[in-house]
């Protein structure tokens, strides 16, 4: 007898087989739906913690917050405020005063809280200095250039965790534990550019030659420049070979740079052994003469220079006010040199610089050196063993040359063939110490700072450098910080 089937039966499975098709992917699509929600909402926060962070990272360095960070935070919150996820404006919390460095590597996957790192009492607003080579964001730095902002929703935080509409009725349905909500995370991470100033600042634009360049024969040879500033190269010259640049070495010195920030135009030599909390800019833009401003001395106009007493020249111990001296200052061994404070118009007539030592001692407080002469050498300063030069002098703290100690004419005819020669130059060499509180202007002056002896001066600006010789070369350099006018995202 033949079999027949019996079609109901058949459609009741039917039936079974369409409902819980139906139940999967009615939790297929819920969750889907509910994935595409917190996809969302991160991208919002993402959004958020950009904005925060472009705004707050340009009061990093404002002078006038108080305490020290203060605006930048509210800055921060401020613009996190306007902006919303999920429908809802976002809080931050602003401390986050407690860490000491953040591994940027470290910190991905971004959907997970992070407690190693981002504990909610810890903060959401970092404020600190970035190094772009590693991606490490140093907290608390002195000397901040950034702010890292961290947006999330998650649970006693300062944003509650973004509700769920199927998660929990999937899970429930399914027997699992409730999942009613879901917490995100996400980052930024803002700087600004030379934030306090070059505290050693190489203005000759030459792609001929490099603005900077070490010349020993082995011995160590340091710069450091404290007080935030940076050491930055105007000068755009890459040598083809890829050994030299802008920033240069030349013979077997061991070089010891210790700063926050390079910047250069051009290239770097790649002998040059950089220390990797140095945070290093190649390509950048020129950086400004910041005494662009600052007048020229002229005859009869500016104060107490007055060429009608020629024939001066400071050569013996004893006091001296300020004035013309034709002749400048020119001094050896055993002489003491005791400047009043005002302007001090050194020419060079009949001299080879306008302010030669070969040994002695100059002291003055609140004193500018106009070095005005047209001899090849500005300042010659070459002090032997037996008889060491020794300068201590201070700046003006008002006035149109406030912060200035030694300041080089300008030149209008110097152009890269000059800067690129051994002319005209400014040297500080040989044995003793050098400590002037105020900067060395020289705009169209290569500067030789070298000798065994240390060499401590607040700011240094000329057209070209060359380190040399075993002495410390230390820049204590007071900064200048101000509120940036842009900032950019580097996370």
């Amino acid at each position: 007898m033949k079999h027949i089937s019996n079609p109901q039966k058949r459609k009741g499975i039917s039936l079974i087989w369409v409902a819980l098709t139906f139940l999967v992917m009615f939790a297929i699509g819920g969750l889907m739906l509910d994935w595409a929600h917190v996809y969302l909402v991160g991208h919002q926060l993402h959004n958020v913690a950009d904005a925060a962070a472009l705004a707050g990272s340009r009061y990093v360095p404002d002078p006038n917050s108080s305490p020290a960070g203060y605006t930048a935070r509210l800055k921060a919150q401020e613009y996190a405020n306007a902006n919303f996820a999920a429908k809802l404006s976002v809080n931050l919390n602003p401390n986050g005063d407690t860490l000491t460095e953040v591994d940027i590597d470290m910190m991905l996957p971004e959907a997970t809280l992070y407690s190693d790192y981002f504990p909610a009492s810890k903060g959401d607003i970092y404020i600190g200095r970035y190094i772009d080579d590693s991606r490490l964001f140093i907290k608390n730095d002195p000397y901040p250039d950034a702010m890292l902002v961290v947006t999330r929703k998650f649970t006693g935080q300062a944003n509650d965790p973004l509700p769920l509409l199927f998660a929990p009725i999937v899970t429930t349905f399914y027997g699992g534990p409730t999942i009613s909500s879901a917490g995100i995370q996400k980052y930024a991470v803002a700087k600004i550019d030379n934030p306090y100033g070059a505290g050693v600042l190489a203005l000759g634009k030459c792609s001929e030659c490099p603005g900077l360049l070490f010349d020993g024969g082995g011995a160590d040879e340091d710069l450091i420049i404290l007080g935030g500033g940076s050491l930055y190269v105007n000068s755009g010259y890459v040598d083809l070979s890829g050994k030299s640049g802008a920033i240069d070495q030349s013979g077997n010195a061991k070089i010891v740079l210790d700063l926050d920030r390079v910047y250069a135009v051009g290239s770097i030599d790649d002998k040059m052994d950089i220390l990797e909390d140095t945070d290093v800019h190649l390509g950048a833009d020129p950086e400004p003469d910041p005494y662009a401003d600052v007048p020229n001395a002229v005859p009869g106009v500016s104060e107490d220079y007055d060429t009608s007493v020629p024939n001066r020249t400071i050569t013996t111990s004893g006091p001296y006010w300020p004035g013309y001296y034709s002749g400048g200052i020119q001094i050896s061994g055993g002489i003491t040199v005791n400047l009043e404070p005002g302007n001090y118009y050194l020419d060079s007539v009949d001299q080879a610089a306008s302010l030669g030592m070969t040994g002695g001692l100059i002291t003055g407080e609140g004193v500018t050196l106009h070095i005005i002469g047209d001899a090849d050498k500005g300042v010659d300063v070459q002090g032997g063993a037996s008889d060491p030069v020794n300068m201590d002098i201070s700046a003006p703290t008002s006035g149109p040359y406030a912060g200035i100690a030694i300041f080089q004419k300008r030149n209008p005819a110097y152009d890269c063939v000059l800067s690129c020669s051994d002319v005209p130059v400014s040297e500080f060499n040989g044995h003793g110490n050098i400590d002037i509180d105020g900067a060395i202007y020289m705009p169209h002056n290569k500067l030789t700072l070298g000798g065994t002896g240390d060499i401590l001066v607040t700011r240094t600006v000329a057209d070209r450098f060359v380190i040399k010789g075993t002495g410390q070369k230390l820049v204590d350099y007071k900064g200048d910080p101000k509120i940036a006018t842009k900032s950019y995202l580097v996370e």
